[in-house]
């Protein structure tokens, strides 16, 4: 029982650094999590969405596979290796993971928006618009879609001008 609560106590720690954007210490926390409930596959998240924030982009791509290594299916994860994947450009790896995840989870906000950001990246604005519909469900303050599409392909070129 107290190693339930110590669990939940770290969690919630890792959910307060992350939210503060205090990365780095989320990500000790995180580590120190998965060292002490390696079955746990909350602590990995936490570390890569630490390593993604800190834009340790390569070091989270490796994370997330040796996470997939024990929970393969899991949605989060695939769902953060999509989100790395294509913000290290490998458009097709990304749509790959995510696509699996979308198959299970087709109201999954996050997933369909980071696959319409894939397909804008792509020059495919009618494709990403459907990704991007069902968040209008969700935010009635955008007007359209395409307006979405074109906004999220301004954001990426200039992106990729950096």
């Amino acid at each position: 029982m107290v190693q339930f609560f110590r669990r939940e106590r770290l969690k919630r720690a890792c959910n307060r650094l992350l939210n503060s954007h205090q990365y780095t210490l989320a990500l000790e926390k995180a580590r120190e999590g998965h060292k002490l409930f390696p079955k746990d596959a909350h602590f990995q998240i936490y570390a890569v969405w630490a390593l993604i924030e800190n834009k340790q982009l390569t070091e989270a791509l490796e994370k997330v596979e040796t996470a997939l290594t024990e929970f393969s299916h899991h949605q989060v994860l695939l769902n953060l290796k999509g989100e790395i994947l294509f913000k290290l450009g490998d458009l097709d790896q990304a749509l790959a993971c995510l696509q699996q995840v979308y198959q299970e989870a087709p109201d999954n906000l996050h997933t369909a928006y980071i696959m319409g950001q894939v397909f804008v990246a792509k020059g495919d604005l009618d494709q990403s618009s459907k990704y991007f519909e069902s968040i209008l469900q969700y935010d009635p303050k955008i007007l359209q879609v395409r307006l979405l599409s074109m906004a999220e392909r301004y954001i990426y070129e200039m992106n990729q001008k950096r």
